[in-house]
């Protein structure tokens, strides 16, 4: 660290910062370097800044003392991971698992946990998702937790509150992407409904490479489609491949926002596998959906489910079977 302004010495030898000398340095200036030193899985750079001076260790003590709770909370986190990944082994780890009553993707000898994650817990972990103390991050389970809109909240909440990227020149600064790597994000079978899946929706800025999203057997509703149809619009999610969205609430009015969404024919572009069984689907929204695809939407969509729906597939099957490649419509 150097200060880099023209030296207001008057002619005095500047401050050697790089060799611990931050007297010169404001309150406000060193709390802003210690933010950025502050990385729950690393402290030690926090630690030798505020060991510089007696000065920066009574400005520090607050942030150090929040940094040991922080540290304490995730090691607590970690204890509930299906695979019992330590906390030092954070930041090369690829993939996460925390759910309870669900099978986990390949199978495992534990019983997983018992007991879902707490809202707090949630907050923990999107707190580290948004220091960036797990890069190597690419699949992320939380199925089974009882997830709630608050906890939903609370997850995204603490991952959306990031560093914003000030140097694009837009009005309004972009989020900085803090999980740039994470390509499956599964949270399949809690409770949350549309209000969390705005939360959700509001925060995948952050995860600009996400392949596959399993949002099955919860509580989303039109609140939700219509959140997820104006994230896509704005070009989110556009590397998504797989979406499911089975045994939710979602009518007519959730896929008619959807079918809006997409049928400018750039939004979810990549989208292969769309799922849609088990919902209120009614005759409205399977024509809406018709139409948007007859259009041209979704051009890489290979398959897609409607099952057990109340409105009549046949306008979809129609759409689908017209389209070049046709689109597969398992609808019974």
């Amino acid at each position: 660290l150097r200060v880099r302004q023209s030296p207001p010495w008057d002619g005095m030898k500047p401050p050697d910062c790089s060799m611990g000398d931050f007297t010169y340095l404001s309150e406000d200036v060193l709390l802003l370097v210690a933010e950025v030193c502050s990385t729950p899985l690393a402290p030690k750079a926090l630690c030798h800044l505020a060991a510089a001076s007696r000065q920066t260790l009574t400005i520090l003590r607050p942030r150090l003392t929040e940094l040991r709770a922080f540290r304490a909370e995730a090691e607590a986190l970690c204890s509930k991971e299906l695979y019992n990944t330590t906390r030092s082994e954070l930041a090369g780890i690829d993939e996460l698992y925390w759910y309870t009553d669900v099978t986990p993707p390949f199978g495992s000898y534990s019983t997983g946990n018992p007991c879902g994650l707490t809202t707090a817990e949630l907050t923990v972990l999107g707190r580290l998702l948004q220091s960036k103390s797990l890069p190597c991050l690419e699949k992320l389970y939380l199925d089974g937790n009882q997830i709630d809109d608050h906890g939903i909240a609370a997850l995204m909440h603490s991952l959306g509150n990031g560093p914003r990227n000030h140097a694009r020149g837009e009005g309004e600064s972009a989020r900085e992407v803090t999980l740039p790597n994470l390509k499956v994000l599964s949270l399949k079978n809690n409770r949350f409904g549309g209000e969390g899946a705005q939360s959700l929706f509001s925060a995948t800025a952050v995860m600009p490479n996400l392949c596959q999203l399993y949002l099955m057997s919860n509580r989303v509703n039109d609140t939700g489609m219509s959140a997820l149809a104006s994230t896509i619009a704005n070009g989110a999610l556009p590397n998504l491949a797989h979406l499911d969205l089975d045994s939710n609430v979602i009518e007519d009015e959730g896929i008619k926002s959807f079918s809006s969404a997409i049928s400018s024919g750039h939004s979810l572009a990549k989208l292969e596998h769309l799922s849609l069984n088990r919902n209120q689907i009614g005759n409205e929204g399977m024509r809406a959906l018709a139409l948007a695809l007859a259009g041209g939407a979704l051009p890489a969509l290979v398959r897609a489910f409607m099952r057990d729906n109340p409105g009549e597939t046949a306008p979809v099957k129609v759409a689908c079977a017209c389209r070049q490649p046709t689109t597969a419509l398992y609808c019974t």
